[in-house]
Protein backbone atom coordinates (compact mmCIF):
# COMPACT_ATOMS: atom_id res chain seq x y z
CA UNK A 1 0.00 0.00 0.00
CA UNK A 2 1.49 3.39 -0.94
CA UNK A 3 2.08 5.94 1.79
CA UNK A 4 -0.08 9.06 1.46
CA UNK A 5 1.22 12.27 2.94
CA UNK A 6 -1.04 15.19 3.68
CA UNK A 7 0.36 18.70 3.82
CA UNK A 8 -1.68 21.02 6.02
CA UNK A 9 -1.81 24.77 5.93
CA UNK A 10 -3.58 26.86 8.55
CA UNK A 11 -5.42 29.72 6.84
CA UNK A 12 -3.47 28.89 3.66
CA UNK A 13 -0.27 30.38 5.09
CA UNK A 14 1.02 28.54 8.15
CA UNK A 15 2.62 25.12 7.62
CA UNK A 16 1.41 22.39 9.99
CA UNK A 17 3.69 19.33 10.18
CA UNK A 18 1.51 16.30 9.61
CA UNK A 19 1.69 12.82 8.12
CA UNK A 20 -0.90 10.10 7.69
CA UNK A 21 -0.28 6.47 6.84
CA UNK A 22 -2.99 5.17 4.53
CA UNK A 23 -3.26 1.53 5.54
CA UNK A 24 -5.67 -1.19 4.55
CA UNK A 25 -8.55 -0.19 6.77
CA UNK A 26 -7.22 -2.01 9.83
CA UNK A 27 -4.07 -0.02 10.64
CA UNK A 28 -3.61 2.78 13.18
CA UNK A 29 -2.64 6.20 11.90
CA UNK A 30 -0.79 9.22 13.26
CA UNK A 31 -2.79 12.36 13.93
CA UNK A 32 -1.13 15.67 13.22
CA UNK A 33 -0.59 18.78 15.27
CA UNK A 34 -4.14 20.04 14.94
CA UNK A 35 -4.74 22.04 18.08
CA UNK A 36 -6.58 25.19 17.01
CA UNK A 37 -10.31 24.83 16.72
CA UNK A 38 -12.68 26.93 14.59
CA UNK A 39 -9.90 27.89 12.17
CA UNK A 40 -9.69 26.96 8.53
CA UNK A 41 -7.29 24.18 7.61
CA UNK A 42 -6.38 23.28 4.02
CA UNK A 43 -4.71 20.11 2.87
CA UNK A 44 -3.87 17.90 -0.05
CA UNK A 45 -2.61 14.35 -0.45
CA UNK A 46 0.54 13.38 -2.26
CA UNK A 47 0.93 9.69 -3.08
CA UNK A 48 4.36 8.24 -3.79
CA UNK A 49 4.67 4.93 -5.62
CA UNK A 50 4.44 4.27 -9.33
CA UNK A 51 4.60 7.98 -10.04
CA UNK A 52 3.58 11.10 -8.16
CA UNK A 53 -0.10 11.96 -7.70
CA UNK A 54 -1.51 14.96 -5.89
CA UNK A 55 -5.11 15.65 -4.88
CA UNK A 56 -7.06 18.87 -5.11
CA UNK A 57 -7.06 21.15 -2.06
CA UNK A 58 -9.40 20.18 0.74
CA UNK A 59 -10.77 22.19 3.68
CA UNK A 60 -12.03 21.61 7.21
CA UNK A 61 -12.48 23.25 10.61
CA UNK A 62 -11.95 21.51 13.94
CA UNK A 63 -14.84 21.74 16.41
CA UNK A 64 -14.01 23.21 19.81
CA UNK A 65 -13.59 20.75 22.67
CA UNK A 66 -16.32 20.01 25.19
CA UNK A 67 -17.59 22.91 27.31
CA UNK A 68 -15.89 25.48 25.07
CA UNK A 69 -18.28 28.14 23.81
CA UNK A 70 -19.59 27.53 20.30
CA UNK A 71 -22.38 29.74 19.00
CA UNK A 72 -23.59 27.96 15.87
CA UNK A 73 -23.21 25.08 13.45
CA UNK A 74 -24.26 24.53 9.85
CA UNK A 75 -24.32 20.98 8.53
CA UNK A 76 -26.21 18.73 6.11
CA UNK A 77 -27.46 15.15 6.00
CA UNK A 78 -27.65 12.79 3.04
CA UNK A 79 -28.64 9.19 2.40
CA UNK A 80 -29.31 6.67 -0.36
CA UNK A 81 -27.11 7.62 -3.30
CA UNK A 82 -27.64 5.20 -6.19
CA UNK A 83 -25.34 5.62 -9.20
CA UNK A 84 -27.78 4.39 -11.82
CA UNK A 85 -30.75 6.50 -10.72
CA UNK A 86 -29.07 9.82 -11.41
CA UNK A 87 -26.41 12.40 -10.73
CA UNK A 88 -25.26 13.36 -7.26
CA UNK A 89 -26.22 17.00 -7.74
CA UNK A 90 -27.32 17.30 -4.11
CA UNK A 91 -23.66 16.99 -3.09
CA UNK A 92 -22.68 19.78 -5.47
CA UNK A 93 -25.35 22.13 -4.13
CA UNK A 94 -24.31 21.45 -0.53
CA UNK A 95 -20.64 22.09 -1.35
CA UNK A 96 -21.50 25.80 -1.69
CA UNK A 97 -22.89 26.07 1.83
CA UNK A 98 -19.70 26.47 3.94
CA UNK A 99 -20.67 23.50 6.10
CA UNK A 100 -18.94 22.67 9.35
CA UNK A 101 -19.47 19.00 8.48
CA UNK A 102 -21.87 16.73 6.63
CA UNK A 103 -23.54 13.46 7.55
CA UNK A 104 -24.18 10.46 5.40
CA UNK A 105 -26.74 8.24 7.11
CA UNK A 106 -26.26 5.18 4.96
CA UNK A 107 -26.62 3.58 1.56
CA UNK A 108 -23.49 5.39 0.39
CA UNK A 109 -23.67 3.01 -2.54
CA UNK A 110 -25.73 0.03 -3.67
CA UNK A 111 -24.41 -3.49 -4.08
CA UNK A 112 -26.58 -4.47 -7.05
CA UNK A 113 -25.42 -5.12 -10.59
CA UNK A 114 -26.41 -2.95 -13.55
CA UNK A 115 -29.49 -5.06 -14.32
CA UNK A 116 -31.28 -4.41 -11.02
CA UNK A 117 -32.41 -1.24 -9.24
CA UNK A 118 -32.30 0.34 -11.66
CA UNK A 119 -32.72 -1.88 -14.66
CA UNK A 120 -30.70 -0.93 -17.71
CA UNK A 121 -33.86 0.61 -19.18
CA UNK A 122 -34.49 2.74 -16.07
CA UNK A 123 -30.91 3.90 -15.59
CA UNK A 124 -30.21 7.63 -15.86
CA UNK A 125 -26.47 7.07 -16.04
CA UNK A 126 -24.42 4.01 -16.83
CA UNK A 127 -20.89 2.74 -16.31
CA UNK A 128 -21.49 0.85 -13.05
CA UNK A 129 -18.29 -0.87 -11.90
CA UNK A 130 -18.22 -3.72 -11.44
CA UNK A 131 -21.35 -4.36 -13.54
CA UNK A 132 -22.44 -7.32 -11.40
CA UNK A 133 -23.59 -7.67 -7.78
CA UNK A 134 -20.60 -7.12 -5.49
CA UNK A 135 -19.64 -9.93 -3.10
CA UNK A 136 -15.83 -10.14 -2.90
CA UNK A 137 -13.40 -7.64 -1.33
CA UNK A 138 -12.17 -6.39 -4.70
CA UNK A 139 -15.78 -5.91 -5.82
CA UNK A 140 -16.52 -3.63 -2.87
CA UNK A 141 -13.29 -1.71 -3.43
CA UNK A 142 -14.14 -1.13 -7.08
CA UNK A 143 -17.62 0.15 -6.22
CA UNK A 144 -16.12 2.56 -3.67
CA UNK A 145 -13.64 3.81 -6.27
CA UNK A 146 -16.42 4.39 -8.79
CA UNK A 147 -18.43 6.51 -6.37
CA UNK A 148 -15.33 8.42 -5.30
CA UNK A 149 -14.78 9.37 -8.95
CA UNK A 150 -18.02 11.38 -9.00
CA UNK A 151 -17.17 15.13 -9.43
CA UNK A 152 -20.02 16.36 -7.21
CA UNK A 153 -18.97 14.05 -4.39
CA UNK A 154 -15.38 15.20 -4.80
CA UNK A 155 -16.47 18.85 -4.49
CA UNK A 156 -18.33 18.22 -1.23
CA UNK A 157 -15.57 15.97 0.16
CA UNK A 158 -13.04 18.74 -0.42
CA UNK A 159 -15.29 21.43 1.04
CA UNK A 160 -15.99 19.99 4.50
CA UNK A 161 -15.47 16.85 6.61
CA UNK A 162 -17.76 13.83 6.51
CA UNK A 163 -19.27 11.84 9.40
CA UNK A 164 -20.81 8.66 8.00
CA UNK A 165 -22.37 5.37 9.00
CA UNK A 166 -23.39 2.46 6.81
CA UNK A 167 -26.96 1.28 6.36
CA UNK A 168 -27.64 -1.97 4.51
CA UNK A 169 -26.59 -1.61 0.87
CA UNK A 170 -22.95 -1.01 1.70
CA UNK A 171 -23.04 -4.72 2.58
CA UNK A 172 -26.24 -6.37 1.25
CA UNK A 173 -29.93 -5.48 1.24
CA UNK A 174 -31.72 -5.75 4.59
CA UNK A 175 -29.07 -7.45 6.75
CA UNK A 176 -29.24 -8.67 10.31
CA UNK A 177 -26.81 -10.41 12.65
CA UNK A 178 -26.75 -13.73 10.84
CA UNK A 179 -27.66 -12.94 7.24
CA UNK A 180 -29.35 -10.63 4.78
CA UNK A 181 -32.48 -10.73 2.66
CA UNK A 182 -30.41 -10.57 -0.53
CA UNK A 183 -27.50 -12.80 0.49
CA UNK A 184 -28.45 -15.93 -1.39
CA UNK A 185 -27.28 -19.54 -1.70
CA UNK A 186 -24.23 -19.73 -3.92
CA UNK A 187 -22.88 -16.35 -2.76
CA UNK A 188 -20.55 -17.84 -0.15
CA UNK A 189 -20.33 -17.21 3.56
CA UNK A 190 -22.36 -14.32 4.97
CA UNK A 191 -19.72 -13.68 7.63
CA UNK A 192 -17.00 -13.42 4.98
CA UNK A 193 -19.07 -11.07 2.84
CA UNK A 194 -19.88 -8.87 5.83
CA UNK A 195 -16.23 -8.80 6.89
CA UNK A 196 -14.86 -7.74 3.50
CA UNK A 197 -17.61 -5.15 2.99
CA UNK A 198 -16.77 -3.57 6.35
CA UNK A 199 -13.05 -3.66 5.52
CA UNK A 200 -13.60 -1.86 2.21
CA UNK A 201 -15.84 0.70 3.93
CA UNK A 202 -13.12 1.57 6.43
CA UNK A 203 -10.55 1.74 3.63
CA UNK A 204 -12.47 4.26 1.53
CA UNK A 205 -14.38 6.27 4.15
CA UNK A 206 -12.99 8.75 6.69
CA UNK A 207 -13.58 6.46 9.65
CA UNK A 208 -11.47 5.89 12.72
CA UNK A 209 -11.33 2.11 12.30
CA UNK A 210 -8.70 1.64 15.00
CA UNK A 211 -9.60 1.97 18.69
CA UNK A 212 -7.04 4.60 19.70
CA UNK A 213 -7.79 4.18 23.41
CA UNK A 214 -7.73 0.41 23.79
CA UNK A 215 -6.13 -0.76 20.54
CA UNK A 216 -7.63 -3.15 18.02
CA UNK A 217 -9.62 -3.02 14.83
CA UNK A 218 -13.20 -1.83 15.41
CA UNK A 219 -14.80 -3.51 12.39
CA UNK A 220 -18.58 -3.52 12.85
CA UNK A 221 -18.32 -1.93 16.33
CA UNK A 222 -19.08 1.36 14.69
CA UNK A 223 -21.05 3.56 17.07
CA UNK A 224 -19.33 6.69 18.32
CA UNK A 225 -19.90 10.24 19.51
CA UNK A 226 -18.73 13.76 18.66
CA UNK A 227 -18.81 16.96 20.70
CA UNK A 228 -19.17 20.47 19.29
CA UNK A 229 -18.22 22.69 22.20
CA UNK A 230 -21.08 23.51 24.55
CA UNK A 231 -23.56 23.64 21.67
CA UNK A 232 -24.19 20.02 20.69
CA UNK A 233 -23.19 16.41 20.92
CA UNK A 234 -23.75 13.91 18.13
CA UNK A 235 -24.14 10.17 18.67
CA UNK A 236 -23.85 8.01 15.56
CA UNK A 237 -25.56 4.66 16.08
CA UNK A 238 -25.13 1.24 14.47
CA UNK A 239 -28.46 -0.57 14.04
CA UNK A 240 -27.84 -3.01 11.18
CA UNK A 241 -25.05 -5.51 11.81
CA UNK A 242 -24.27 -5.79 15.53
CA UNK A 243 -27.58 -6.70 17.14
CA UNK A 244 -30.49 -6.57 14.71
CA UNK A 245 -32.76 -9.59 14.74
CA UNK A 246 -34.14 -10.93 11.48
CA UNK A 247 -36.55 -8.40 9.91
CA UNK A 248 -37.56 -10.93 7.27
CA UNK A 249 -39.35 -13.39 9.59
CA UNK A 250 -42.82 -12.17 8.67
CA UNK A 251 -44.12 -12.74 5.12
CA UNK A 252 -44.14 -9.76 2.77
CA UNK A 253 -47.01 -7.66 4.07
CA UNK A 254 -47.45 -5.61 0.92
CA UNK A 255 -47.88 -8.69 -1.27
CA UNK A 256 -50.22 -10.29 1.28
CA UNK A 257 -52.39 -7.18 1.28
CA UNK A 258 -52.44 -7.21 -2.51
CA UNK A 259 -53.62 -10.81 -2.51
CA UNK A 260 -56.40 -10.00 -0.03
CA UNK A 261 -57.65 -6.94 -1.86
CA UNK A 262 -57.14 -8.27 -5.38
CA UNK A 263 -58.89 -6.15 -7.97
CA UNK A 264 -61.83 -5.17 -5.77
CA UNK A 265 -62.61 -1.50 -5.24
CA UNK A 266 -62.57 -0.16 -1.64
CA UNK A 267 -66.27 0.67 -1.94
CA UNK A 268 -67.00 -3.06 -2.17
CA UNK A 269 -64.98 -4.14 0.88
CA UNK A 270 -67.62 -3.28 3.46
CA UNK A 271 -66.90 -2.61 7.12
CA UNK A 272 -67.96 -6.14 8.06
CA UNK A 273 -67.11 -7.88 4.78
CA UNK A 274 -64.57 -10.64 4.17
CA UNK A 275 -61.95 -8.32 2.67
CA UNK A 276 -62.08 -5.90 5.59
CA UNK A 277 -61.97 -8.80 8.06
CA UNK A 278 -58.85 -10.28 6.41
CA UNK A 279 -57.14 -6.91 6.40
CA UNK A 280 -57.87 -6.45 10.10
CA UNK A 281 -56.42 -9.89 10.86
CA UNK A 282 -53.33 -8.99 8.87
CA UNK A 283 -52.95 -5.77 10.85
CA UNK A 284 -53.29 -7.63 14.16
CA UNK A 285 -50.63 -10.11 13.02
CA UNK A 286 -48.28 -7.29 12.10
CA UNK A 287 -48.91 -5.39 15.34
CA UNK A 288 -48.16 -8.53 17.36
CA UNK A 289 -44.96 -9.05 15.39
CA UNK A 290 -43.89 -5.42 15.77
CA UNK A 291 -44.40 -5.52 19.53
CA UNK A 292 -42.29 -8.60 20.31
CA UNK A 293 -39.86 -7.79 23.09
CA UNK A 294 -37.18 -10.13 21.70
CA UNK A 295 -36.80 -8.09 18.51
CA UNK A 296 -33.67 -5.95 18.84
CA UNK A 297 -31.84 -3.30 16.83
CA UNK A 298 -29.17 -1.74 19.05
CA UNK A 299 -28.38 -4.30 21.76
CA UNK A 300 -27.71 -3.85 25.48
CA UNK A 301 -24.11 -2.64 25.22
CA UNK A 302 -24.94 0.13 22.77
CA UNK A 303 -28.05 1.16 24.71
CA UNK A 304 -26.03 1.44 27.91
CA UNK A 305 -23.45 3.55 26.07
CA UNK A 306 -26.20 5.78 24.63
CA UNK A 307 -27.72 6.35 28.07
CA UNK A 308 -24.36 7.07 29.71
CA UNK A 309 -23.21 9.52 27.03
CA UNK A 310 -26.63 11.20 26.84
CA UNK A 311 -26.82 11.80 30.58
CA UNK A 312 -23.35 13.32 30.53
CA UNK A 313 -23.90 15.48 27.45
CA UNK A 314 -27.25 16.81 28.67
CA UNK A 315 -25.35 18.61 31.44
CA UNK A 316 -22.74 20.12 29.12
CA UNK A 317 -24.38 20.78 25.72
CA UNK A 318 -27.60 22.50 24.66
CA UNK A 319 -28.56 19.88 22.04
CA UNK A 320 -28.12 16.11 21.81
CA UNK A 321 -28.26 14.82 18.23
CA UNK A 322 -28.73 11.17 17.19
CA UNK A 323 -27.76 10.09 13.67
CA UNK A 324 -28.72 6.61 12.57
CA UNK A 325 -29.95 4.61 9.63
CA UNK A 326 -33.69 3.95 9.85
CA UNK A 327 -36.81 6.04 10.42
CA UNK A 328 -37.89 5.93 14.08
CA UNK A 329 -41.27 7.66 13.93
CA UNK A 330 -44.45 5.80 13.00
CA UNK A 331 -45.13 5.72 9.27
CA UNK A 332 -48.22 3.57 8.90
CA UNK A 333 -49.53 3.27 5.38
CA UNK A 334 -52.30 1.40 3.60
CA UNK A 335 -49.96 -1.51 2.82
CA UNK A 336 -49.16 -1.83 6.57
CA UNK A 337 -45.51 -2.60 5.84
CA UNK A 338 -42.95 -1.15 8.26
CA UNK A 339 -41.35 -4.35 9.54
CA UNK A 340 -37.76 -3.52 8.53
CA UNK A 341 -37.65 -0.02 10.05
CA UNK A 342 -37.77 1.12 13.67
CA UNK A 343 -41.61 1.20 13.69
CA UNK A 344 -41.31 -2.54 13.02
CA UNK A 345 -39.28 -2.91 16.22
CA UNK A 346 -41.56 -1.18 18.73
CA UNK A 347 -39.97 -2.63 21.88
CA UNK A 348 -36.51 -1.82 20.55
CA UNK A 349 -37.59 1.73 19.78
CA UNK A 350 -38.98 2.07 23.31
CA UNK A 351 -35.67 0.91 24.76
CA UNK A 352 -33.81 3.53 22.70
CA UNK A 353 -36.19 6.33 23.68
CA UNK A 354 -35.84 5.38 27.35
CA UNK A 355 -32.05 5.48 26.95
CA UNK A 356 -32.21 9.10 25.75
CA UNK A 357 -34.86 10.09 28.28
CA UNK A 358 -32.31 12.19 30.16
CA UNK A 359 -31.51 14.39 27.14
CA UNK A 360 -32.24 18.10 27.48
CA UNK A 361 -32.93 18.83 23.78
CA UNK A 362 -32.80 15.60 21.76
CA UNK A 363 -33.20 15.40 17.97
CA UNK A 364 -33.19 12.32 15.74
CA UNK A 365 -31.95 12.12 12.13
CA UNK A 366 -32.43 9.19 9.74
CA UNK A 367 -32.35 8.21 6.08
CA UNK A 368 -33.06 4.83 4.45
CA UNK A 369 -36.63 5.30 3.16
CA UNK A 370 -35.85 7.47 0.06
CA UNK A 371 -38.60 9.85 1.18
CA UNK A 372 -38.69 12.96 3.37
CA UNK A 373 -40.38 12.96 6.79
CA UNK A 374 -40.76 15.25 9.77
CA UNK A 375 -42.53 14.23 12.96
CA UNK A 376 -42.07 12.81 16.43
CA UNK A 377 -40.71 9.49 17.63
CA UNK A 378 -42.96 8.61 20.55
CA UNK A 379 -42.57 5.82 23.11
CA UNK A 380 -45.46 3.38 23.51
CA UNK A 381 -46.44 4.85 26.87
CA UNK A 382 -46.14 8.41 25.57
CA UNK A 383 -43.56 9.40 28.18
CA UNK A 384 -40.89 10.32 25.62
CA UNK A 385 -41.50 12.24 22.39
CA UNK A 386 -38.53 13.40 20.30
CA UNK A 387 -38.54 15.59 17.16
CA UNK A 388 -37.28 13.63 14.16
CA UNK A 389 -36.14 14.77 10.72
CA UNK A 390 -35.61 12.11 8.06
CA UNK A 391 -33.99 12.81 4.76
CA UNK A 392 -34.98 11.98 1.28
CA UNK A 393 -32.45 10.26 -0.96
CA UNK A 394 -29.70 11.73 -3.10
CA UNK A 395 -30.99 9.79 -6.14
CA UNK A 396 -32.86 6.62 -5.11
CA UNK A 397 -36.56 6.79 -6.03
CA UNK A 398 -39.26 7.36 -3.43
CA UNK A 399 -42.67 5.78 -3.08
CA UNK A 400 -43.76 7.31 -6.37
CA UNK A 401 -41.81 4.59 -8.21
CA UNK A 402 -43.79 1.78 -6.59
CA UNK A 403 -47.10 3.67 -6.52
CA UNK A 404 -47.03 5.31 -9.90
CA UNK A 405 -50.80 5.27 -10.25
CA UNK A 406 -51.20 7.55 -7.23
CA UNK A 407 -50.17 11.22 -7.30
CA UNK A 408 -47.49 11.94 -4.67
CA UNK A 409 -49.81 14.43 -2.98
CA UNK A 410 -52.29 11.61 -2.31
CA UNK A 411 -49.53 9.37 -0.92
CA UNK A 412 -48.43 12.18 1.40
CA UNK A 413 -51.98 12.87 2.55
CA UNK A 414 -52.50 9.19 3.31
CA UNK A 415 -49.42 8.99 5.51
CA UNK A 416 -50.30 12.18 7.38
CA UNK A 417 -53.83 10.92 7.99
CA UNK A 418 -52.59 7.59 9.34
CA UNK A 419 -49.85 9.02 11.58
CA UNK A 420 -50.92 11.71 14.08
CA UNK A 421 -47.33 12.44 15.13
CA UNK A 422 -46.20 13.09 11.55
CA UNK A 423 -45.93 16.71 10.38
CA UNK A 424 -44.57 16.39 6.84
CA UNK A 425 -44.08 13.73 4.18
CA UNK A 426 -42.76 14.10 0.64
CA UNK A 427 -42.10 11.27 -1.80
CA UNK A 428 -41.59 13.39 -4.90
CA UNK A 429 -38.20 15.07 -4.44
CA UNK A 430 -34.59 13.99 -4.11
CA UNK A 431 -32.05 16.08 -2.23
CA UNK A 432 -30.76 16.57 1.33
CA UNK A 433 -31.41 18.16 4.71
CA UNK A 434 -29.68 21.43 5.64
CA UNK A 435 -29.41 22.28 9.35
CA UNK A 436 -28.64 25.53 11.17
CA UNK A 437 -28.14 25.18 14.91
CA UNK A 438 -27.58 27.69 17.69
CA UNK A 439 -28.38 27.71 21.39
CA UNK A 440 -31.91 29.01 20.79
CA UNK A 441 -33.20 26.92 17.92
CA UNK A 442 -32.63 24.14 15.42
CA UNK A 443 -33.66 24.87 11.82
CA UNK A 444 -34.17 22.16 9.21
CA UNK A 445 -34.56 22.93 5.52
CA UNK A 446 -35.57 20.20 3.08
CA UNK A 447 -33.60 20.94 -0.08
CA UNK A 448 -34.70 19.42 -3.39
CA UNK A 449 -31.98 19.01 -6.03
CA UNK A 450 -32.44 17.87 -9.61
CA UNK A 451 -30.85 14.43 -10.06
CA UNK A 452 -31.53 13.68 -13.74
CA UNK A 453 -29.47 16.44 -15.37
CA UNK A 454 -25.72 16.27 -15.91
CA UNK A 455 -24.13 19.64 -15.18
CA UNK A 456 -20.76 21.11 -16.05
CA UNK A 457 -19.13 20.87 -12.64
CA UNK A 458 -16.91 23.89 -13.17
CA UNK A 459 -19.40 26.37 -14.61
CA UNK A 460 -22.92 25.36 -13.52
CA UNK A 461 -24.72 24.78 -10.25
CA UNK A 462 -27.55 22.24 -10.27
CA UNK A 463 -31.18 23.27 -9.95
CA UNK A 464 -32.22 23.30 -6.30
CA UNK A 465 -34.91 24.77 -4.09
CA UNK A 466 -36.17 24.62 -0.52
CA UNK A 467 -39.34 22.54 -0.21
CA UNK A 468 -40.18 23.24 3.43
CA UNK A 469 -38.48 24.37 6.65
CA UNK A 470 -39.08 23.65 10.34
CA UNK A 471 -37.70 25.05 13.57
CA UNK A 472 -37.44 23.53 17.03
CA UNK A 473 -36.86 26.01 19.85
CA UNK A 474 -34.62 24.89 22.71
CA UNK A 475 -36.59 23.67 25.69
CA UNK A 476 -39.81 22.99 23.75
CA UNK A 477 -39.41 19.64 21.89
CA UNK A 478 -41.96 21.03 19.44
CA UNK A 479 -41.47 21.67 15.72
CA UNK A 480 -43.03 24.57 13.85
CA UNK A 481 -43.12 25.27 10.15
CA UNK A 482 -41.20 28.40 9.13
CA UNK A 483 -40.33 30.15 5.87
CA UNK A 484 -37.33 28.85 3.97
CA UNK A 485 -34.33 31.01 4.79
CA UNK A 486 -33.31 31.88 1.26
CA UNK A 487 -33.36 30.84 -2.36
CA UNK A 488 -30.72 28.58 -3.87
CA UNK A 489 -28.71 29.40 -7.00
CA UNK A 490 -30.75 27.97 -9.83
CA UNK A 491 -31.51 28.49 -13.49
CA UNK A 492 -35.16 27.58 -13.05
CA UNK A 493 -37.12 26.29 -10.09
CA UNK A 494 -38.10 22.63 -9.86
CA UNK A 495 -41.77 21.77 -9.98
CA UNK A 496 -43.77 23.56 -7.29
CA UNK A 497 -44.26 21.45 -4.18
CA UNK A 498 -47.75 20.19 -4.92
CA UNK A 499 -46.51 16.69 -4.22
CA UNK A 500 -45.99 17.00 -0.47
CA UNK A 501 -48.17 17.69 2.51
CA UNK A 502 -47.82 18.58 6.15
CA UNK A 503 -49.84 18.87 9.32
CA UNK A 504 -50.03 22.55 10.22
CA UNK A 505 -49.84 22.10 13.99
CA UNK A 506 -46.56 21.85 15.88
Amino acid sequence: TPVSWSQLLRNLTEDVPHATYAGAGTEPYQSGLLNKHSEDYYYHFVVYGGGLAQSALGHFRLPPPAETTLQRLRYAAFSCSNWGFGYFNAYRVAAEEDLDFWLHLGDWFYEYGDDHYPSKQEAVRHGLDPPYEIIQLDDYRRRHRLYRSDPALQHLSAASPLIAVWDDHEIANNPWVHGAEDHNPGEGSWETRKKVAIQAYHEYMPTRSWDVQHGGYLGALFYRNFTFGNLASLLMLESRLLNRTDPNEIPNVFHTAQEIVGATAPSSWGAEGETASKMQRLKRTLDEYRGRSNKTMLGDAQLQWIERVTNHDAKHTTWQLYGQQTVMQDMYAADLEAAASAPGYVAARDRFLRAIGGASNPLIYAGDSHNAWAGYARSSDGSVMVPEFDGTSVTSPGFSRANGMFPPSLVSAGYLQANPDMRFMDSAHRGFLLFDLDHDRHVTQYIAADQVTAYNEESELPVATCVVAFKVSAGTASMERMPCRREWPKRSAPKEDEDSSEHQSG
